[in-house]
């Protein structure tokens, strides 16, 4: 683990105002593939979801297309599909 990384990276969010804060908060939920520990027992997840990606790759792999991953799942955008 990088801590020199880590610590600046503390120093920084600190340093920010709540208008910046909120933006940050924005930015990281937006991001199409997520890791949060004790979600999907810490495994890359879509966004705001508990579907893991190995799923959706599992059912690519499988012969799924997008239109099918995307009516079993409508949660889900073509972006979520090609993120993952």
């Amino acid at each position: 683990m990088n801590t020199r990384l880590v610590d600046s990276l503390v120093q920084i969010i600190e340093s920010l105002t709540p208008e910046e804060r909120i933006f940050l908060q924005q930015r990281l939920s937006s991001q199409p593939i997520q890791v949060t520990v004790g979600v999907c027992g810490g495994q890359p997840r879509i966004r705001n979801t508990r579907i893991p990606v190995w799923t959706l790759v599992a059912f690519r792999q499988q012969g799924a297309d997008e239109e099918e991953l995307l009516r079993n799942y409508p949660t889900l955008t073509h972006d979520d599909l090609t993120a993952a």
